[in-house]
């Protein structure tokens, strides 16, 4: 017996989406921890399947063009620092049409995840997009940091050299 308010079919259809748009993790992880009830054999499994392909191709058709748009139209803001600077980065950017990396599809996926899967790992993605949004930047690039400076194991080290050896420039913006 399904133990919600909702009939079985919204159950298997809802599963069927979100399997689907899960690229699978969620059966997984289903499976994992021993949930069961879900009939994947059901119509209503397949139909959520396919309302999970079109919201899911929809959504990485979103995505793709604002990775374009990222990638050739809008600047760059780096930032160093703790949330407050963050903040103060991301309202820069806003203000100013451009991105910074938390801005981007990726950054909200990293910052998702970092709880699922730990802070090495977390820090390796972290450094990872950022040499590819520190590889994409043009011409000059606000960067944001606080009063006390930058610390000697900032990600922003990473992105510095980078853009240093590309040609952009710098600058520098204390809060």
């Amino acid at each position: 017996m399904t133990p919600f308010f909702f009939s079985r079919s919204i159950v298997n259809s809802a599963t069927g989406w979100g399997d689907t748009v899960s690229f699978g993790l969620s059966g997984y992880l289903r499976k994992k921890l021993g949930i069961g009830g879900i009939n994947t054999e059901s119509r209503a499994y397949t139909n959520g399947g396919y309302a999970g392909f079109v919201t899911g191709f929809g959504g990485a058709l979103k995505s793709g063009l604002m990775y374009l748009g990222t990638r050739a139209m809008r600047s760059r803001v780096f930032w160093s620092g703790g949330a407050g600077i963050r903040a103060a980065a991301q309202a820069h950017a806003t203000r100013q049409g451009a991105l910074t990396l938390e801005m981007t599809l990726t950054g909200k996926a990293i910052t998702w995840s970092a709880p699922f899967i730990g802070e090495k790992a977390t820090r390796a993605l972290w450094i990872r997009s950022s040499q590819s949004f520190a590889k994409g930047a043009k011409g000059s690039v606000d960067v944001i940091h606080s009063r006390q400076g930058i610390a000697l194991t900032s990600v922003w080290r990473t992105e510095y050299e980078i853009l240093k050896q590309n040609g952009v420039g710098l600058n520098f913006i204390v809060k």
